[in-house]
């Protein structure tokens, strides 16, 4: 028969090399998790502008003339928490241009017609707020602007 020996267990420096050890991993993980959150919110206004985008260009092909949608959804991109984007006022217009996100969303959408340029232009914003800070993040995309199609943040470097 085996004879089980008392075991004695951790002793206080095993356990403090362990708990510091956490600690720094924590260290390094945390603000690399919080970059890729920030990231990641960033892509849908990103995504969404360019389907607001390709909604104007489509919408201007079939009227001659660039749609203006009010600032939708409603108390959008005033928190970190989403909005849902169904049963808004403002939903109507943007359907005209063909932009539906399903579900909920974290900014705050509008789209400017610029009649008065030639060629016609729009802009799009996305404004979001990514981490209760200020200033929110303002995504940007402007058909008259050099760097169009491409979203960009307004202003640079604001985030």
């Amino acid at each position: 028969m085996t004879k089980w020996t008392k075991s004695k267990g951790f002793t206080l420096i095993e356990l403090m090399i362990v708990v510091a050890i956490i600690a720094i991993l924590a260290a390094i993980a945390i603000p690399n998790y919080l970059r890729y959150a920030m990231k990641s919110k960033t892509a849908e206004a990103t995504t969404n502008l360019g389907a607001i985008r390709t909604g104007e260009t489509a919408y201007y092909a079939e009227n001659d003339k660039y749609k203006t949608c009010d600032a939708t959804p409603t108390g959008g991109g005033l928190s970190v928490t989403p909005v849902e984007w169904l049963g808004d006022p403002g939903v109507a217009e943007f359907a005209d241009i063909g932009f539906e996100p399903d579900g909920w969303v974290r900014y705050l959408y509008q789209a400017d017609a610029v009649p008065t340029t030639t060629p016609d232009s729009f802009t799009a914003t996305a404004t979001g707020d990514l981490d209760e800070k200020l200033p929110r993040a303002v995504y940007k995309i402007d058909s008259a602007d050099p760097s169009y199609p491409k979203a960009i943040l307004d202003p640079p470097g604001a985030y």
